[in-house]
Order: structure tokens, then sequence, then C-alpha cells
């Protein structure tokens, strides 16, 4: 699969590049770098086991290969490096601080297969704890590609018109919350949500995650004894944690009763506003994870809660083997930090009474880029790299 720029033409002397990531999140980055691209990109479909494999032969056509590395399927994205033509320089492309540092890169003993890491962050500690765990470069160009976008929506003038959607005529303050797979952990945010806003009239703005309610498994994909196992135990899985969804959107339906909840869904299906613009149009956007819009609402001055529940910090261990599971955002001070219904009602309480205290450490630790639109000196940074390996 080709795409080219649609505001350049392609040359017969441009370099060919292949671009590729099994997550939506670096698939996004790199779909954005591909698309200011004069050249010829290869780039391999997201959320596909085994689509960069199935192209092979394209992708060794090409000068270098970028790739972003995924957060628990990083198989895809190794597995297709180590078949790759050996002389094609690959590098990493981070989509967020610390995705160079995945475990299985290390397990799989593979830093010196690629020529350089991209980071996504300027500050020396991160150069030094990449090149640490093995990698032979890193350099910071600017912001990964897709950066750029979400900021400009945060602090699009549009905002002001989805922040009085949002409000529906009065200044009750908004809560925006999206959900995550977790349904206790979503029940638990609700309900310091409703604790938080009670006696104010606050409103929430709450988006379930589409992945949330466990999906019955089709049949067996084939007629081998394998296939059939899997489906056995994938079935299984499922009428386990079925029944655990069920008690869990009754209790949250009770945590939900009386609460004024603003359609989210609705406003950004009809066009009304995009994720972005819904957070920073919040007076109050809750984070949790590793989520982007935590790091761009940073740079974008506005004022949020990260909710650092002991899983989500796992989680983080477990995809990263740089930060030991902290969310930098929330440590630096881009956004409060919770961890218990107390500190969340605090971080609430600080938000609405000094809300110049989380923008001064903002502007310290995340200012903004000399520009996000960075394109331009990743390609030239990989094309003078392809030069020099081939003097």
């Amino acid at each position: 699969m080709l795409f080219f720029s649609p505001n350049s033409t392609p040359q017969e002397t441009a370099m060919r590049v292949g671009v590729y990531a099994f997550d939506f999140g670096p698939a996004e980055n790199l779909a954005a770098l591909a698309k200011t691209s004069g050249g010829q990109i290869v780039i391999a479909p997201p959320q596909k086991p085994g689509a960069a494999l199935a192209m092979l032969s394209e992708f060794n056509t090409c000068k270098a290969v970028i790739v972003g590395l995924s957060s628990f399927q990083t198989g895809q994205e190794l597995g297709f490096v180590e078949r790759l033509n050996p002389e094609i320089p690959v590098f990493v492309y981070e989509d967020m601080p610390g995705t160079d540092s995945r475990p299985m890169v290390r397990e799989r003993n593979m830093f010196d297969r690629f020529d350089s890491v991209l980071l996504a962050m300027p500050d020396a500690y991160w150069k030094t704890e990449t090149l640490k765990l093995g990698y032979r470069h890193a350099v910071h160009l600017g912001p990964p590609v897709h950066w750029g976008a979400i900021y400009r929506a945060m602090v699009s003038p549009h905002v002001e018109t989805v922040r009085a959607v949002l409000h529906g005529g009065n200044n009750a303050p908004v809560f925006f919350f999206a959900g995550i797979k977790n349904w206790d952990v979503v029940n638990d945010i609700l309900t310091m949500v409703k604790d938080a806003a009670r006696g104010s009239s606050g409103r929430l703005a709450f988006r379930p995650h589409p992945g949330e309610s466990p999906k019955e498994p089709d049949g067996p994909v084939s007629d081998t004894l394998q296939a059939r196992e899997n489906y056995a135990k994938n079935f299984l899985e499922y009428k386990k944690q079925k029944p655990l969804y069920d008690a869990a959107m009754v209790r949250r339906r009770e945590i939900l009763q009386g609460v004024a909840l603003v359609d989210v869904d609705g406003m950004i299906n009809r066009g009304e506003a995009t994720f972005p613009e819904v957070v920073a149009a919040s007076d109050i956007p809750i984070f949790t994870g590793g989520a982007t819009d935590s790091l761009i609402a940073a740079y974008a001055r506005v004022s949020a809660i990260y909710y650092a529940y002991p899983e989500a910090v796992e989680n983080l261990r477990r995809q990263c083997l740089i930060g030991d599971g902290q969310w930098f955002v929330a440590e630096l001070g881009g956004a409060y930090k919770a961890t218990n219904p107390e500190e969340f009602r605090q971080a609430v309480g600080m938000i609405f009474s000094r809300p110049d205290t989380l923008r001064k450490a903002q502007e310290e630790f995340f200012p903004l880029p000399p520009t996000w639109d960075t394109a331009p000196a990743v390609l030239d940074f990989v094309a003078a790299r392809v030069k020099q390996l081939a003097a």
C-alpha cells in the first residue's frame, strides 16, 4: 500500500521510506508523517496481526524503515524488523516519551538493530535513559507529528463554542472522563466525581470505553484442535467476565442516578466537537493510564486530574522500562495527581481556588516547542543518516 503526499509530486529520485506500528497511537503519528512526505511511503495498516510481514517484499525496497513500538503487541513490529533486509536502517519514532523502552526489545536483544531513536521530548533525562538501554543513537527533532493536531484543537477558538454546549446554559462545573476497560476503576472514578460535584450542580461529560463490555467470541477460526481449544478458552473467559460486567453496570446506574450527563458521543458523532476540544472545554478533565491527551493538555495549559490507581501504575511499568510506572506528566506537575478520593477532592478544590499553581508548573516543564510541524526535520534526518551509512 503506497501513500503519497497530496501537496507534492513524487520524484524518481525521492527516497522510499517504510513506516509501521501495530497500535493506533504510534500508527497515527506515522500516518501523519507519511502525509507530509514528498517521496514514496510504504505503510502497513495497524491492528492487523502480520500486516507488515505480508508486505515484506515492498518494505525491502525501502531505503529506510521507521517503526513505532506498541504497548503489549511489540512482537508485531520486532518480528517484522527481524525479517527485514538487515542492510535497511530502522528508526524507532516515539509517539510518547519512553515508548522506545518496551521490555521485549531487551528480551530479544534488538537494540543494536535500530540506527536511532527519535525522541518525543527534549529533556536530557529521556536521551540518557534511552542510551542506557543499549540504543546507539537518540535524538530529539521536535514533538511527534500528530501532537500538533491535538494541540491546535485544544487551543482552537471553537473550544469556547464547545464549552457553552457542555455547560448547557449554566455555570455549573463540567467534569470530563473518557472511560477505560477496567469497569471497577471507572465506577470508582465516577463515584469520586459525583462526590466532588455534590452541591455544585456539576455536569458530567462521560464517554464509556468502546471495549469495556466483554464480547462473546465468534466460533473457532478453523476446524483444528488448537482453534477449538482457543475458542473454548475465550468463551469460558467471556462467561466468567460477563456477570461481573453486568453487576458493574448495575452499580454504575446507581452511581449516575441524579447526575446531569452530557452526551459527549452525540456531540462528537454530529461533528459539533472533537475529543481534544471536549477535553479543553471541560472545567475538570480526568485522565488515567498513559493518555496522550493528558500530555497535550499540559501544553495547552488545561487544568486536569490524573488518577493513579495501582493497576495503571503496574501497566505502565510493564509497558516501559523507563519511568518505573509513574506517569511523568503528573509527576512534573502537568496535572494534579490523585491516588484516592481525598486527594481527588483536594485536586478539584485546587483547580477552582488556585488555577495559576498548575499553570506555572506546566509552563516550566512543558514549554511550547518552536514548531509543531516537525515532519520535515524527521524525514531530513532519516535521509541524512541513510546517506551517511551509504558513504
